[in-house]
C-alpha cells in the first residue's frame, strides 16, 4: 500500500464516464492492481478474497487509505470487503484491455527502473557485462539454454582423409552438457539471463 507504483498503475484507467448513469465503482481502481498484485502471493482469487476477507487485514487497509489519502473520502474503502468478483470485474472491464495494458506497461517499466536504480541496481558502471552482469547487480536470476552455433564440441577434431589435414571446426566455447528438465542430457550453451 505505500508503494506509489500500485496508485500509478490504477490512474492508467480511465474515470467511470458517469453520463449515461450506471453504478459507482465500489472500491477504487487501485484496488483491483492491488488484489492483482495479491494473487501472486496467496495463489488464488478465493484464497485473497478471503485474506481481505479478515476484519484485521481489513481495518488495516481502510486505516491506511485514509492516512493515504486524507483529502479525499472517494478513495476511501467502505466497511464490506472487497470479494473477488469486483477485482474480476475491473481486470477484464478495464485492465486487461489492450490500450490500458500498453499504458500499464510503461508505467510499470518506469517504476521497476527507478526502484531498481533506489536499491542500488543498473549501476551502468557496475561490475560485470550487459550480458553477464555481477549478482550483485540483479533482483533475479535465470538459466536460458540457447541452442550451440556450431554442432562441434570445444576439443574436436576433424581429420581430412585424403590429405591427412587435421582441422579444429569452430565450437561454442561455453557450450556443455546438462540435464533438461525432463532428465535427458543435452548439448546445449547456458546463457545467464539476469533481470533487474
Amino acid at each position: 500500500m505505500a508503494n506509489p507504483a500500485v496508485y500509478a498503475v490504477a490512474d492508467t484507467v480511465p474515470e467511470q464516464d458517469r453520463s449515461a448513469g450506471g453504478r459507482p465503482r465500489m472500491y477504487p481502481v487501485f484496488m483491483w492492481v492491488l488484489f492483482d498484485a495479491l494473487l501472486s502471493v496467496y495463489g488464488s482469487g478465493r484464497r485473497v478474497e478471503s485474506e481481505l476477507a479478515h476484519p484485521l487485514v481489513w481495518d488495516r487497509l481502510r486505516e491506511l487509505v485514509v492516512a493515504r489519502f486524507p483529502e479525499t473520502p472517494y478513495m476511501w474503502l467502505p466497511e464490506m470487503p472487497m470479494r473477488r468478483h469486483h477485482y474480476l470485474y475491473g481486470r477484464t472491464r478495464y485492465l486487461a484491455a489492450p490500450e490500458i495494458l500498453d499504458e500499464i506497461g510503461v508505467v510499470h517499466r518506469e517504476f521497476a527502473a527507478e526502484q531498481a536504480r533506489l536499491l542500488g541496481l543498473l549501476d551502468p558502471d557496475g561490475v560485470g557485462s550487459w550480458t553477464h552482469p555481477d549478482l550483485g547487480r540483479v533482483l533475479y536470476a535465470d538459466g536460458k539454454v540457447i541452442t550451440p552455433l556450431f554442432i562441434a564440441k570445444p576439443g574436436d577434431k576433424l581429420v581430412d582423409k585424403q590429405t591427412g589435414e587435421i582441422h579444429y571446426p569452430r565450437a561454442e566455447t561455453d557450450a556443455s552438457f546438462h540435464i533438461e528438465g525432463t532428465g535427458e542430457a543435452a548439448w546445449d550453451q547456458v546463457r545467464d539471463r539476469r533481470d533487474a
